[in-house]
C-alpha cells in the first residue's frame, strides 16, 4: 500500500522548515524523512492547479513511496540539498524550474519530468473551426522573446486550418494595451498562449475585459482562467500526464537511468464555459469526446 508521504510528521516539518528555518534545519528534516525510504521525490516548480491535478494522478497511479517537496517560497539550494538528503531513486519533477534544478544540481539522480513548455504542437485552429464558426481573423498576444518558437508553429497550424493570426508580441504587460486596441479593430477572436510575460495575472483581466466588451471570444491556456470568463481552452490531460509519470519513474528505478524519447503528449482537454457562449450568441459545439464543460 502506497505511503502518503504528505501525511506524515517529517514531511510537515520539512514543510515548516523551507518556510522559516534555514538551510540546516531543512536538511534535518529531509534526514529524517530519508530515515524510512522514499524512493521517489516528486518535485513541483510552483503550486498551481495543473500541477496539483498531475500530482494527485501521478500519487494514485505510483506504487512507491513519494516525498513530495515544492519550489513556492524556498530557493533552489535549500531544495537541492533536502532532494540529495533523501537519497532518492528517482526524481519527478513538474515544470521547468523544477527539471532544470535537478538537472544541473544533482546530475547523478535519474530524472522524469513533464509540464515544461516547448514549441509543441497547439490545437487551437481546430478548436475555433468546432466552437466558433465564424472566426476567421485571431488575434493573439504574445511574450516577444519567450513565445516565438511556439509561434512559428502555430501560424503554419493557423494557415493548414484557414485562420489567420494577428500577431501582437509584447516584451512586457505595461505593452499591452496598445496592442490590443488594435487587434480588437480587426480580429474576430483573441488566443492568450502561455509565456512567461502572457501569464501576468494583469493580462489576462485586460483581455478578458475587452472579450467582454466587444463580444469577441477569448480562448487561454488553462481550465481556471476558463472559470473566470474566458471561452475555452485546450490543455494536457493532467491525469494521463500523471500516469505516464508514474510509469516512467517505475522504469527508472526497476531499469536503471536511461535516456528515452521525450513522450509525445497523446490526450489532451478542451475546457469549455456554455455560459460564455451563451453570452457570446454562438451554436452549442459538436459531440466532442475530450471536451469538458466547466461548471
Amino acid at each position: 500500500m502506497p505511503i502518503d508521504w504528505r501525511a506524515s510528521r517529517p514531511l510537515r516539518t520539512l514543510r515548516r522548515a523551507c518556510g522559516v528555518a534555514g538551510v540546516a534545519g531543512v536538511i534535518a528534516a529531509a534526514a529524517a524523512a530519508a530515515a524510512t525510504p522514499a524512493p521517489v521525490v516528486l518535485l513541483r516548480s510552483r503550486a498551481l492547479p495543473p500541477f496539483d491535478t498531475t500530482a494527485a494522478a501521478f500519487r494514485a497511479a505510483c506504487a512507491d513511496p513519494v516525498l513530495e517537496l515544492s519550489l513556492d517560497g524556498t530557493t533552489d539550494d535549500i531544495v537541492a540539498r533536502a532532494i540529495a538528503a533523501a537519497h532518492p531513486a528517482v526524481v519527478v519533477a513538474l515544470g521547468r524550474r523544477a527539471a532544470m534544478l535537478v538537472h544541473e544540481r544533482l546530475p547523478q539522480v535519474p530524472l522524469v519530468y513533464a509540464m515544461v513548455r516547448a514549441a509543441d504542437r497547439i490545437g487551437l485552429a481546430g478548436v475555433l473551426k468546432d466552437l466558433a464558426p465564424e472566426v476567421r481573423r485571431v488575434g493573439v498576444v504574445f511574450g516577444r522573446d519567450a513565445g516565438e518558437p511556439r509561434m512559428r508553429l502555430a501560424r503554419a497550424a493557423a494557415r493548414a486550418a484557414g485562420v489567420e493570426l494577428l500577431e501582437a508580441p509584447i516584451a512586457r504587460p505595461a505593452e499591452l494595451s496598445e496592442q490590443a486596441r488594435a487587434l480588437a479593430a480587426r480580429a474576430d477572436a483573441f488566443w492568450l498562449p502561455a509565456d512567461s510575460v502572457t501569464m501576468a495575472p494583469e493580462v489576462f483581466r485586460y483581455l478578458l475585459d475587452l472579450s467582454i466588451s466587444t463580444r469577441r471570444p477569448l480562448v487561454v491556456f488553462s481550465e481556471s482562467l476558463v472559470r473566470a470568463g474566458a471561452l475555452a481552452a485546450v490543455t494536457p490531460d493532467y491525469r494521463w500526464v500523471g500516469g505516464e509519470l508514474a510509469r516512467l519513474a517505475h522504469r527508472a528505478r526497476t531499469s536503471g537511468p536511461t535516456r528515452v524519447p521525450v513522450v509525445p503528449l497523446e490526450r489532451t482537454r478542451i475546457a469549455f464555459n456554455p455560459a460564455v457562449a451563451q453570452t457570446l450568441a454562438l451554436p452549442s459545439p459538436p459531440p466532442l469526446a475530450n471536451l469538458w464543460v466547466v461548471p
